[in-house]
């Protein structure tokens, strides 16, 4: 069962600061104990979750979602870029709430896309499956991080009507033109005029990364963590 020292030690692994086989040094350990120890009371309180364990009992399963929380708030304390700290959030929440909506395994951690790039496209499944996207008409929506508006009603596209009702976005150049975190969602209109939103409440996380940044390198050398 992993401990607060086995999490110190890989937030720091994650950022680059320690090799697989160091461990980080009491000054290390220290500051970043005090920010877990933050992080550890914003999780029960802020973002809700059940969490009964001591951190020195911590369950396998929320290892690295705490890990990549804590290499977030750490990493600008060693001048290194880090992953946005939602995408940590995410799969701590993922891990630790029981969610079986079509599609948000996909989303736990975040949809990437380079800066400027148009691919790869957003598909989304949306649930509940008994949704009937036949005669509807999807647009996308995309907030930043301060909750300004960056897309307004975009035009969608229904890849599924029924059975898994899939629904899918294609960035423009325009749209990722700047670096990022955003949280997005569909809006449908039906046959009959009436609307929803989904996902209505976890809205999709999407990440703008700098190509040039080393944002994607390390995602590719934490991608069997996700």
């Amino acid at each position: 069962m992993p401990t607060r020292s086995d999490i110190i030690a890989m937030a720091h692994r994650l950022i680059g600061v320690l090799s697989a086989d160091e461990t980080p040094t009491a000054d290390q350990d220290a500051f970043a104990g005090d920010v877990l120890d933050s992080i550890y009371v914003e999780m029960i309180s802020s973002q809700g979750l059940a969490i009964s364990w001591p951190l020195s009992e911590t369950p396998q399963k929320a290892l690295m979602g705490l890990a990549h929380i804590l290499a977030s708030d750490i990493a600008g304390h060693y001048s290194r870029a880090y992953l946005p700290r939602s995408a940590g959030v995410a799969r701590l929440r993922a891990a630790l709430i029981s969610d079986d909506r079509p599609g948000a395994s996909d989303y736990a951690d975040g949809f990437v896309i380079s800066q400027g790039q148009t691919s790869p496209t957003l598909v989304f499944a949306l649930s509940p499956k008994s949704t009937v996207l036949t005669g509807a008409t999807v647009v996308f929506n995309m907030r930043d991080e301060y909750g300004n508006v960056v897309i307004n009603g975009a035009s969608a596209t229904i890849v599924t009507a029924t059975g898994t009702p899939t629904v899918s976005y294609t960035f423009t150049a325009a749209d990722t033109r700047n670096v990022g975190r955003f949280r997005a969602d569909f809006g449908v209109t039906y046959a009959d005029s009436s609307t929803d939103t989904f996902p209505d409440v976890e809205k999709i996380r999407v990440f703008v990364v700098d190509p040039m940044g080393g944002t994607e390198d390390q995602l590719d050398a934490i991608g069997d963590y996700f």
